[in-house]
Parts: structure tokens; C-alpha cells; sequence
């Protein structure tokens, strides 16, 4: 978090986000735990960065991106995506295994690549997919597996086309 930390006070420091009115925090957040972020919401960006490398953590991961990333209540727009634009740079380390993580991020977000990015990571912008009313966020055991009011058939390999269109060093 310090190192973190730095970088948005040097950032703020050079007032580049005065003219937006930008508030940056970075903050400790435990995956899978209720996120305690009231405070700070509504969030308009979500930052992550080098976080799928460790299978028994995606389902902790995934959870608590749904939470912040959840409507407030009544407050589903009429469009395909809402929340929080998901900024995702992400390095390989076994696509074999981070392949799972990405086929359930899909059926719950839309990714799109950002191309003509140089560097190890890639780099995607993602946003919730609406849900129905069923919506409930589910349970850290289920949410893998998708949940009630998922619109099913939309993510279907769309993990797999991404990275298969995408250039591989």
C-alpha cells in the first residue's frame, strides 16, 4: 500500500486531477470479507492490478468485485453495462489455470481489450453486465458458477475469443 500510496500523492501533486474534482484512494481490501467502502462510494474507477495468480483466491475475488460493484437498490440503467469502469492489467503466469477466473469474470462483466498496449500485461476495461431482477450476489461458493439473474449465453467463450484475438509474445 505505501508504494501505492506514493504514486497517488505524486499524481496529486502535479494537479493533474484537480480540474476533474478526482478523489484517489488506495486502500487494504480484504477479498471475500463484506468491503467496508461506504464511505468512498460511488465509485466511478476500479483499479486492479497483477491479481489472478492464485486459484483458491478467485472466488474471493470475484465476490468482492461484485459487491463494489453492486447498483444501489432500484438503480439498474437501462443499458447493457453499468457501475464502475474496472481498469484490469493482468500478466500471465498459467493461462491453463487463469482461464477459469476469466470465464467466470465474463459471465458477470464485459471485457474489452485495450489494444496497441506495450508492456508484459495486458490490459482490459470492464464493466457489469445488467442483471434481472432474480439478481441476488451470491454466495462465495457459488459465484464461480454464475448466479440467479445472470443473462446467460452473452459470456459464453468470451474469455477464449478475447485472448485468441489478441497478440501473444
Amino acid at each position: 500500500m505505501p508504494l501505492c500510496q506514493s504514486s497517488i500523492d505524486t499524481w496529486s501533486a502535479s494537479g493533474e486531477g484537480k480540474n476533474g474534482g478526482a478523489s484517489v484512494f488506495a486502500r487494504p481490501l480484504a477479498w471475500g470479507d463484506k468491503a467496508e467502502l461506504d464511505e468512498f462510494r460511488p465509485f466511478t474507477h476500479i483499479l486492479m492490478c497483477d491479481l489472478v495468480y492464485f486459484p483458491h483466491l478467485y472466488p474471493p475475488l470475484l465476490r468482492t468485485l461484485l459487491e463494489v460493484t453492486e447498483p444501489e437498490a432500484g438503480e439498474m440503467p437501462p443499458s447493457d453495462v453499468f457501475g464502475p469502469e474496472i481498469i484490469l492489467a493482468w500478466k500471465s503466469r498459467s493461462l491453463g489455470l487463469e482461464e477459469s477466473f476469466f470465464d467466470s469474470f465474463a459471465r458477470y462483466f464485459r471485457m474489452e481489450p485495450v489494444m496497441g498496449f506495450t508492456g508484459d500485461a495486458k490490459l482490459f476495461l470492464c464493466r457489469r453486465w445488467r442483471v434481472t431482477e432474480e439478481w441476488r450476489l451470491p454466495e462465495l461458493s457459488r459465484v464461480m458458477n454464475g448466479a440467479p439473474g445472470v443473462i446467460v449465453g452473452r459470456s459464453f467463450g468470451l474469455a477464449e475469443s478475447l485472448f485468441a484475438e489478441m497478440e501473444w509474445d
